[in-house]
């Protein structure tokens, strides 16, 4: 006999007074024997009579019941690990027993129950600096573990009763041993991370089992024994070997997306048994299927693959019988996700506190933009507070799965977490994480939040309508970026000269970067030499991009930009290079651009390229000339009096008289014009208005552009 059970049977027989002393069966000393299982001899003290006696040692651990059913919860209370009684179970003879003056055990743990139907329980928070063993005896037992860390090894064993065993949110540092005996047992293992081996044993008679987002980091050894078994392997990562061998009987194996880094072998043997692979995942490249004796079967589009490569034998897929399949698993009796439900009863504390939820992102890697905060850092830190020992899990982008990563709140509920976030055409840079907090009872608590994760350079275009921020693509258009960068001083006071709506123009489109304003003098802009084209069908004309004007052909552009307003096909045809992508709301910035009335300065500036330059608070024909006009119906000439028309300072050469606009063909002198047409009406004593020259307060103007600094 090892020193450990030596030791085991010795406490019993200590505690004799009240409680049954027995040792521990052959078999189970024979399953753990070789283990590894790091447990050791200690002299535990003497204590109080009760249904379950707790022994402390050196800071180890003993818990002892006697014949009785006796149901025990090992919880922090007051930052202090107390072993607490539950239905009517006394604890050394009181209701509960402090075992630590912190919210950590000293040493190892372990339970030795006995006939009665036992329950014990590890609670979320409670350190396990040492190994853990749990012995539950011959009734119908169950045990839990939730939201711990342990530093060494796990061992639970079962007798010949139907065991519950539910270990959930839980790391354990060394190996894991699970082990039941006769009855129709239930094992579920969810969101575990194991760094060492896992072995599961489970005896006669019909066992269910289920890994559940579950990563071993060593290799898997499950053996179902004898009995009608049903094993579900969902999401579950093996870094080492799986070996799974389904015994003598009807067993069904599903596996939902696991993988496995070496081999996954799947061994029947007498009996008719099912595989069926399913969700999105393929069959492990190591993975085999060895039917047994009987008329097993297999079923799914990987397993189908997997046996078109001979990873699969002595099984057709013409056996498989999807209604006694599905059963097995949805049956609301006997299939295995009601018995998972019971199982994981053991998991709900007796006294569930009441869920909280807190998640920002790290502030301090975050900078302001519009309408959304932005930041450089790809995985970035989630903190906030929840109830103690509650997991948080993340979801990434509106897919409903809380698979992109997850943490359990600490003994005070703070929690980190990183989020790990994408850039690309299809969330264009926005990433919405669901932060969702799930107890042991069940109970959720979601919170939402919003980033942007800019991998490249962050410019912001100031404008008088407001800021515009834009994720610069850097790495995958260098050249572009670089030249646009060189122009930041040249586009101070520069101007949005062109605006134009698919309406009329076929294109929903603004353009700048061309001229600047200075009073009422627009100015081209000093270009330099034209830049290499980088445009790539990968980065398309959309909605909300900025994209290099072209004067010719595609290596023609210089200092222009334009923000598409809406998805342009026709200009990747062309070739346009598109370099950036707005931020948040800046898009509305742009729209609310693209909305004011544009207007023709080509004849007051000169420049031919404005021809619809958006103006603001800019009011047509709003300038009186001095003096009265006259027309006669038919003539186009317009006499005048008090009138100065050699002195007109105006936008164009249009005129207003009345009702009527003309366009001035010329001004004969300060009393007379001719019309480009004729009236066709006869008007005297009439007030003419004329356009009023822009100034910078008409024109939308960039005040700067400018690189910002993203936390680091």
């Amino acid at each position: 006999m090892s020193p450990y059970f030596a030791w085991l049977n010795r406490i019993a027989d200590r505690n004799r007074k009240g409680t049954h002393a027995r040792k521990m069966p052959a078999r189970r000393r024979k399953q753990v024997s070789g283990r590894g299982l790091e447990f050791e001899t200690f002299e535990p003290r003497r204590t109080l009579a009760g249904n379950v006696l707790a022994s402390l040692s050196i800071g180890n651990l003993l818990l002892a019941g006697d014949d009785e059913s006796n149901s025990v919860e090992i919880v922090i209370r007051d930052s202090q690990v107390v072993v607490v009684g539950l239905s009517n179970t006394t604890v050394n003879g009181l209701a509960s027993v402090i075992v630590s003056s912190t919210t950590s055990l000293n040493g190892r743990l372990a339970a030795f129950m006995a006939f009665g139907d036992d329950r014990v329980a590890i609670r979320a928070g409670v350190g396990l600096p040492d190994s853990v063993l749990i012995e539950l005896g011959e009734g119908n037992n169950a045990f839990g573990m939730t939201g711990v860390t342990v530093t060494k090894d796990v061992y639970v064993g079962g007798g010949s009763g139907a065991d519950d065993i539910a270990l959930a949110s839980s790391t354990v540092g060394g190996g894991t041993v699970l082990s039941t005996g006769g009855g129709n047992d239930t094992i579920s293992l969810q969101n575990m991370t194991l760094r060492g081996h896992l072995a599961i044993h489970s005896g006669k008679n019909a066992d269910g089992i289920e890994l559940r987002d579950t990563t071993i980091s060593g290799f898997l050894n499950l053996d179902t024994g004898r009995g009608n078994d049903t094993i579900s392997l969902a999401d579950a990562v093996f870094s080492g070997a799986a070996d799974v061998l389904m015994g003598r009987g009807d067993d069904v194996i599903r596996v939902e997306d696991a993988t496995a880094a070496a081999k996954m072998k799947i061994r029947g043997q007498s009996g008719d048994d099912a595989l069926q692979f399913t969700g999105s995942g393929t069959a492990p490249a190591g993975f085999e299927y060895a039917g047994g004796w009987g008329d097993d079967s297999f079923n799914g589009t990987a397993a189908t693959a997997a046996n078109d490569r001979g990873a699969i034998r002595g099984a057709e897929a013409g056996n498989f019988d999807a209604t006694a399949f599905t059963a097995r698993f949805n049956d609301a009796t006997t299939g295995l996700n009601a018995r998972l439900t019971t199982a994981r009863q053991i998991l709900v504390p007796t006294n569930v506190p009441t869920l909280t939820l807190t998640a920002a992102f790290q502030a301090s890697q975050l900078l302001q933009s519009s309408g959304i905060q932005v930041t450089g850092t790809e995985n970035l830190p989630i903190s906030g507070t929840t109830t103690a020992g509650t997991t948080v899990e993340l979801a990434r982008d509106g897919d409903g799965l809380f698979n992109d990563g997850s943490v359990v709140a600490d003994a005070n509920g703070n929690y980190t977490v990183a989020a790990s976030l994408l850039n690309n055409f299809t969330n264009e840079g926005e990433n919405s994480i669901i932060v969702r907090a799930r107890d042991i009872a069940g109970n959720t608590l979601t919170q939402t939040l919003r980033v942007y994760f800019a991998d490249g350079s962050v410019v912001r275009m100031a404008t008088d309508r407001g800021n515009i921020d834009i994720d610069l693509f850097d790495a995958a258009t260098p050249l572009t970026v670089a030249n646009f960068k060189t122009y930041f001083a040249r586009y101070v006071n520069s101007i949005v000269h062109r605006s134009i709506s698919a309406a009329t123009d076929g294109l929903d489109v603004i353009q700048g970067g061309g001229f600047t304003v200075n009073g009422t003098t627009v100015t081209a802009v000093t270009t330099s030499a034209p830049v290499t084209s980088e445009f790539s069908a990968a980065r398309p004309n959309v909605r909300g991009t900025i994209a290099m004007a072209l004067s010719g052909n595609p290596n023609s552009g210089t200092s222009q930009w334009f923000f598409n307003l809406a998805d342009h096909a026709t200009l990747n045809t062309q070739q346009f290079t598109v370099f950036g992508r707005i931020i948040g709301t800046g898009i509305d910035v742009a729209d609310a651009i693209n909305a004011l009335s544009e207007f023709d300065l080509t004849d007051f500036t000169s420049q031919g390229a404005l021809t619809d330059v958006p103006l603001e608070n800019y009011v047509p024909f709003s300038t009186l000339l001095p003096g009265s006009v006259a027309v006669t119906s038919g003539s186009n000439v317009l006499t005048g009096t008090g009138t100065s028309f050699t002195q007109i300072d105006a936008l164009d050469d249009r005129i207003r008289i009345g009702d009527q606009e003309f366009v001035i063909s010329s001004v004969i002198s300060d009393t007379e014009i001719r019309l480009a047409t004729s009236s066709t009406v006869t008007t005297s004593g009439a007030i003419a208005r004329v356009n009023p020259e822009p100034t910078n307060e008409n024109f939308v103007v960039l005040s700067t552009v400018s690189q910002l600094t993203l936390p680091s």
